[in-house]
C-alpha cells in the first residue's frame, strides 16, 4: 500500500506485493480497508462520514478488500499454471477452502479459477467493484 507523490497529484497504487502470502480474517480485513479509505480522504478533503467509494471508482482504483481479492485469485491462478505437483495440490486444496469460497463470491466469480484468465479475474474485480460504488 504505497502512497506516492506524481508532479501533478499524489495517489494510492492499487500495486499490492505480498498481500496472497497473507490469510487475513473478515475483520482484519475490514480494518485494513477503513485505513485504506482513510487515506483517500485524507489526500482529498474528506471528512469521515462521507463515502469514499465513488471517488475510488472514478479514479479507477480499488478500495482494499477488492485489490487484496484480486491478489489472491491472481496468485491462485498461477499456481494453476505451475508444473510442479506439491504446488498444484497446495492450490486444488485451496480450492475447497471456506477462503477461496468467500474470494470468489465476494467478486461473483462463477467459473472454475483455472479455466478464467487474470484478466477476467481483473474484470470481474472491477465490475463487482462498480456494482458497489
Amino acid at each position: 500500500m504505497g502512497i506516492s507523490a506524481s508532479k501533478h497529484k499524489p495517489y494510492l497504487s492499487d500495486k499490492a506485493y505480498g498481500y496472497e502470502s497473507l490469510n487475513l480474517n473478515n475483520c482484519q480485513i475490514h480494518q485494513l480497508n477503513v485505513c485504506w479509505n482513510n487515506i483517500y480522504r485524507r489526500i482529498f478533503h474528506y471528512n469521515q462520514r462521507e463515502s469514499v467509494k465513488e471517488l475510488q471508482f472514478y479514479c479507477g482504483r480499488l478500495d482494499f478488500k477488492h485489490v487484496y481479492a484480486k491478489c489472491k485469485l491472481t496468485f491462485m491462478h498461477s499456481l494453476t499454471l505451475s508444473f510442479n505437483s506439491v504446488i498444484r495440490i497446495c492450490y486444488l486444496m485451496f480450492k475447497m477452502s471456506d477462503e477461496y469460497n468467500n474470494l470468489c463470491c465476494g467478486i461473483n466469480l462463477n467459473c472454475i479459477i483455472n479455466d478464467c484468465s487474470v484478466s477476467h479475474i481483473k474484470k470481474c474485480v472491477l465490475v463487482r467493484l462498480a456494482i458497489h460504488a
